[in-house]
């Protein structure tokens, strides 16, 4: 009989508190600090972008195979570079409408040309200016992987 590990719940709990605060961080951002009138409380969680690159590195497993780094480099792209795309696209068109709507003078040229500028000079699509992250975790992902001392090992053996 096999045993399967259990999932450790305080974990689940402490990523769903620092959601949370993502989320009061950036609706705060837009409010003039009506959520977090003062800084304490506020920083005192400002660790959470590093606890979610940690907590993906917990469940980090070797790359055995150039199979298993393709199926890897497919599965990250599914789950964070198409939603990055979706919703950096439904972002921008809202961005856009938003801008049309309060009478700005909108070329389609500029309106094409906008997000790629962006995306070169400052890793952001505007409209939905946090894809980055999704980005970001992708290529640590990748790389961290290419990186490890085991999965190196594992694929310089193979070329």
């Amino acid at each position: 009989m096999e045993k399967t590990k259990k999932r450790d719940a305080s974990l689940d709990f402490v990523c769903g508190l620092l959601i949370i605060h993502m989320i009061l961080g950036h609706v705060n951002s837009h409010c003039d600090g009506m959520i977090y009138p003062y800084h304490w409380p506020r920083y005192a969680l400002d660790f959470f972008m590093a606890w979610f690159f940690y907590k993906g590195g917990m469940m980090h497993k070797d790359i055995a195979s150039i199979e298993d780094l393709k199926a890897l480099i497919k599965k990250s792209f599914v789950r964070l570079i198409i939603p990055a795309f979706v919703f950096g696209a439904l972002g921008y068109i809202i961005w856009l409408l938003n801008l049309y709507l309060k009478g700005n003078d909108i070329s389609i040229l500029w309106s094409l040309k906008k997000p790629i500028v962006d995306i070169i000079k400052e890793s952001i699509v505007p409209g939905n200016i946090v894809i980055w992250y999704l980005f970001a975790l992708f290529f640590i992902r990748i790389f961290f992987r290419l990186f490890d001392g085991n999965t190196y090992q594992k694929l310089s053996q193979l070329f």
